[in-house]
């Protein structure tokens, strides 16, 4: 059973800028918690085996913990006053995240068979296979550059996506009992560090782009 209370699949996908899905992963009930799932996935193994050898980050909501790999916003505890680099951060952050709710809503869009107002009438086993089926596909019109829907909102075409508010409660309940493991506390300082940096570098390039 999902959060909601009726049955339903947390997927996992990352995408990149052309909507294609360079991972997905559909196996997890919809009651579990996002940074569970990406805690257990191979995509954070190979996030950490690539972040040894060079920079390389996911941006994730506030549903999950910031590591050095896995840049998140500035959460509402520690939200910045308009006009700063840290309100400034988020709104980039924000606008480049936004590629993942508009690829979730074109494949409820165009594959209505996982429509909010559908339901797929198989066990989870064959449920999850389709889903990742149904990424196959849409990869392959990626590929095949086949004209995908533009209408679809970035704001409003992930209708299952979870309230900022919701996901930071979320991430605390699933991270309070490790919160006083050392080598937790080390990659939330790390990933703080890796967002910091991303911050000066972006104020550094606005600065060059005003005194030009």
């Amino acid at each position: 059973m999902g959060r909601k209370s009726f049955a339903s699949i947390n997927v996992q996908i990352t995408c990149d800028r052309r909507l294609y899905i360079n991972n997905v992963l559909a196996r997890f009930a919809g009651s579990t918690n996002d940074s569970f799932i990406f805690n257990a996935s191979a995509l954070r193994r190979r996030m950490i085996e690539l972040n040894a050898m060079r920079r390389c980050h996911l941006l994730g909501d506030s549903g999950y913990p910031i590591e050095p790999w896995m840049i998140t916003p500035f959460a509402r505890e520690e939200r910045p006053e308009e006009d700063t680099p840290e309100s400034r951060f988020n709104k980039v952050h924000c606008s480049d995240r936004n590629c993942v709710e508009r690829c979730i809503g074109l494949l409820k869009e165009v594959f209505r068979a996982i429509n909010d107002e559908r339901v797929l009438h198989y066990d989870a086993v064959k449920a999850c296979r389709i889903v990742v089926a149904i990424v196959v596909v849409h990869n392959l019109r990626v590929l095949a550059r086949i004209p995908l829907f533009q209408n679809v909102r970035g704001d409003l075409c992930n209708q299952n996506y979870h309230d900022e508010d919701e996901n930071e409660d979320e991430n605390r309940n699933a991270n309070e009992d490790g919160n006083d493991n050392d080598e937790v506390l080390n990659l939330l300082a790390r990933g703080r560090a890796a967002r910091q940096r991303i911050v000066d570098e972006l104020e550094a390039a606005r600065g060059r782009r005003h005194r030009h």
